[in-house]
């Protein structure tokens, strides 16, 4: 159904070019977006309205704003696996083996532990063990410990590389201890299976459902169980589900549509940090003093978010993994700062 309404400017889509539009109905501000045709949601994006006046009529389509695999931020509630850090070296993982339940497995010696998740909500999942208590918190990309009723707790690691069903991109193939391939997303509907001395083999997503991704090349069906780190293989619908692999190393792509924050380098030190604080609101914190300067996003695309102040304008390039100092419109630019383990967290935005 097309309709006009008052919202704001359209913009082009990265995947399918057509435009996207605004869930706010005020012209002046920012909001969630998301693409009219391909239903790629921005989450947590702002998008900004620059040449905008009160008033002003755009064509919008009414439209689902929940792309194939559902909302591609990671949330509390959304939280499959995470990997846990001290400083810079992985440490291990938290995953979710079925609903309500995690196991903790170690890195370093091969430990485990088993934990239950007592609630979900918002960016934090909150586990339990006994006496003892958990704390996933995205928001913080920390793990607190402490005891079951979440009360004394202390900082013990910090959280990288938050995967949900929705935002998974690739896996690696194992068996016996064996590296045998990967497989990848290469766009919104295609996965590549990349087998070792051999062609990739192309399957098509047809959904994603309770931390499964299943994929179909003709009649054959792969299904990536992360939760049971698994992948299973049919030749055929009337087929049973077999073993196919084991799978190790899930991951997630943080892109300029959906970061959130990044961490800022000069040459191997930690100089500071770029965090969305609200829509289309970022800070620039410092790790060396206390200095800070708020920055104004002013537009996305795949790979860069750009940021604007009254001392000039900024690119965060995932893609390059640097930051750069611009002018003349952000057509020019100069590398300042290395970027280190972007994040993609869910940031509210007031409808």
């Amino acid at each position: 159904m097309l309709e006009w309404r008052s919202f704001m400017p359209r913009s082009a889509c990265h995947c399918c070019r057509d435009i996207w539009f605004s869930k706010r109905s005020s012209v002046i501000g920012y909001a969630l977006a998301g693409c009219v045709v391909c239903s790629v949601v921005v989450g947590g994006v702002a998008a900004k309205s620059v040449n905008a006046q009160e008033g002003d009529q755009f064509l919008v389509r009414t439209v689902r704003l929940v792309a194939p695999g559902g909302d591609r931020v990671v949330t509390g509630k959304s939280l499959i696996n995470v990997e846990k850090y001290t400083g810079e070296k992985s440490v291990g993982t938290f995953r979710k083996t079925a609903p309500g339940k995690w196991l903790e497995e170690s890195s370093i010696d091969g430990g485990q532990r088993k934990w239950t998740e007592q609630r979900a909500e918002g960016d934090s999942v909150y586990l339990a063990d006994g006496a003892a208590g958990m704390l996933l918190d995205l928001g913080s990309g920390s793990v607190f410990y402490g005891d079951s009723n979440f009360q004394n707790r202390s900082r013990i690691y910090s959280l990288r590389n938050p995967i949900s069903i929705a935002n998974l991109t690739s896996v690696q193939k194992q068996n016996n201890g064996r590296q045998e391939g990967l497989v990848r997303q290469v766009n919104e509907t295609t996965w590549h299976e990349e087998i070792l001395n051999d062609a990739p083999k192309v399957w098509e997503e047809r959904k994603r459902a309770g931390g499964v991704v299943f994929l179909r090349h003709g009649e054959q069906t792969l299904q990536l169980d992360v939760h049971q780190r698994q992948v299973f293989h049919r030749f055929r619908d009337s087929d049973a589900f077999k073993f196919h692999c084991f799978i190790e190393n899930p991951r997630s792509k943080v892109t300029g549509l959906n970061a959130t924050s990044v961490e800022k380098y000069t040459g191997e030190t930690l100089a500071g940090y770029f965090r969305q604080t609200g829509p289309g609101q970022w800070r620039e914190e410092s790790a060396v003093d206390s200095g800070k300067r708020d920055w104004t996003e002013q537009r996305r695309s795949v790979d860069i978010i750009y940021l604007g102040s009254s001392a000039g304008d900024l690119q965060l390039d995932l893609k390059e993994n640097a930051i750069f100092d611009s002018a003349n419109n952000f057509a020019t630019r100069r590398r300042i700062y290395s970027i280190r383990n972007p994040g993609s967290k869910r940031v509210n935005i007031s409808q």
